[in-house]
């Protein structure tokens, strides 16, 4: 192995076991996050952090609003929501620390999360690549869409990457003594009880790292042994994956897949790192075709070699490329689940690939690669801020139905119900979710049917929550206001996303006629 002290090659990557120096990574700590805070203030900040929650965002505000940590984890264990406990016992520690609202809170712990990530991946880039591959590998994962949404959303898929990404340092390290074999066994209980889909990662993690190494068995099941903790710490929540599977029919809102679609959307998932990819691609070329003409005008300098050390001390990050590939297997066989948020840890595994495809760069292309990224990165925010500014928008509206009378106010799934009753809250009273499954469940789309089954767990925790109710329960009321729906209703929106049908027609379909503005049921 190269010596981290050498003198003669002063380019050489530092120690694989030691990684960066200390001042490295404070430098890089510390100047990130000031790129990111930067980024966040051109863009729109209070939508960032303070906008309103999504579904399953509130589902977390409820948890964590439970007043003692054990009554959180009762109603964790009876509500629709799958998520394992540690990442709720996170936000309400992170409610506790940050204080003002749970929106804020929440998203806080997102986007500090997402910066723990973007450093711990740059010290594992550090123990095989030099300083600039690494950093733009870093600036590329950062400037992914998904990436840049998830910073900022209350749900646990930034702790989970931070989690993921610490994993993979201290799992790597080639020596392990008794502190850093029990920190393994913790890393790796987090990660797979911050998602339970964190076993797919982890098991990435540990294949990518065995396939490296050429050490006898006895060694690599000493090396086994720590991660082993993830699976058990997910048999230790079999309470909640018992409770949450009881009584479900429906588990996914995604249609049955099978294992030649599912890799189909697996390919579909890099689509994340697509501009980042682009960029350092392009990069890459004309860094080739530069040295391509050095070479044919008869330049006879020292010839250039990639700056890059053994990949074994990256290869636990590279296997991370897999995890799409295991939940595309999962979904094929127990219920379908390849939707990005699951699929993001494989974009940890993407960085390793780009910066192998930086080290073969020139220094001098990579500085105006790296800056062309941070650009990238400030860009995509901005947009993703602008739409989340949108969304706001048209949910506050949605808030002022029903202002001007004591009408019911209907909708026909739990995300707009839960909206009003988060926000619009003189408006609990008369708040019912639609149940249309007696009269006409083979029209309806799965999100729809799904937030039926939840709903009801929801509703044995939380009395006040809004109520279903079916037509003749609808009828008896009269006229209603009828809330426009974001998520797919009908079976036919579900199977083409992108048709988009007006309210009035998909209320039409749901035996539910327009009278001046307002809506009621049909007659039989």
């Amino acid at each position: 192995m190269m010596s981290a002290t050498s003198s003669t090659v002063p380019e050489s990557p530092p120690s694989f076991v030691l990684g960066a120096s200390v001042r490295e990574m404070f430098l890089m700590a510390l100047g990130s996050l000031v790129l990111l805070i930067v980024e966040v203030l051109m863009s729109t900040p209070w939508i960032l952090f303070g906008r309103y929650l999504w579904i399953d965002e509130l589902w977390t505000k409820l948890i964590a609003s439970e007043p003692s940590v054990w009554q959180s984890l009762v109603a964790l264990k009876h509500s629709g929501d799958p998520t394992p406990p540690v990442y709720h016992l996170l936000a309400r520690a992170s409610w506790g620390l940050v204080g003002g609202s749970g929106e804020t809170a929440f998203r806080t712990l997102a986007f500090v999360s997402m910066w723990v990530a973007l450093v711990l991946i740059y010290a594992l880039l550090r123990r095989t690549f030099a300083v600039l591959p690494a950093l733009v590998a870093v600036l590329a994962f950062w400037s992914s869409p998904p990436i840049i949404e998830y910073a900022f959303f209350a749900r646990p898929y930034a702790p989970l990457l931070a989690a993921i990404a610490g994993f993979c340092l201290i799992y790597g390290a080639d020596k392990k003594g008794p502190a850093a074999t029990a920190l393994t066994a913790a890393m790796a209980a987090l990660v797979c009880t911050l998602h339970y889909f964190g076993v797919f990662a982890l098991a990435s993690v540990v294949l990518g790292d065995t396939l490296a190494r050429h050490e006898p068995l006895p060694a690599m099941i000493r090396r086994w042994l720590p991660a082993a903790a993830g699976p058990i710490a997910v048999a230790a929540c079999w309470p909640f994956v018992h409770a949450w599977n009881t009584g479900q029919t429906v588990f996914s809102y995604l249609p049955p897949q099978s294992l030649g679609s599912a890799v189909r959307d697996v390919f579909l998932s890099w689509g994340g790192a697509l501009e980042a990819t682009v960029i350092l691609a392009f990069a890459w070329s004309i860094s080739s075709l530069a040295r391509l003409t050095i070479h044919l005008l008869g330049y006879s300098g020292e010839a250039r070699t990639p700056n890059i050390g053994p990949l074994q001390p990256v290869a636990g990050l590279l296997g991370l490329i897999l995890v799409p590939m295991f939940l595309a297997i999962f979904s094929a066989l127990v219920y379908p689940a390849m939707t990005t948020r699951y699929m993001i840890p494989g974009l940890l595994g993407v960085t390793a690939l780009l910066a192998v495809v930086a080290s073969n760069t020139s220094p001098r292309i990579l500085v105006g690669t790296a800056m062309l990224l941070m650009l990238l990165g400030a860009r995509n925010l901005r947009v993703y801020s602008a739409w989340k500014l949108r969304w706001q928008t048209a949910e506050e509206q949605m808030t002022k139905i029903g202002q001007g009378d004591q009408l019911a106010i209907v909708t026909f799934n739990v995300h707009e119900a839960y909206l009003l009753y988060a926000y619009a809250p003189s408006l609990r009273s008369r708040l019912f979710i639609a149940d249309f499954r007696t009269t006409h469940r083979d029209k309806l789309s799965r999100v729809v049917l799904l937030d039926y089954e939840l709903e009801t767990k929801w509703s044995t925790v939380y009395a006040d929550l809004p109520k279903l109710a079916n037509l003749d329960q609808l009828r008896r009321m009269g006229k209603f206001h009828l809330v426009n729906s974001e998520p797919p209703v009908l079976a036919d929106q579900e199977n083409r996303p992108s048709i988009s049908l007006p309210l009035q027609k998909v209320a039409q379909v749901l035996s539910f006629r327009s009278v001046d503005g307002l809506y009621e049921v049909r007659p039989n």
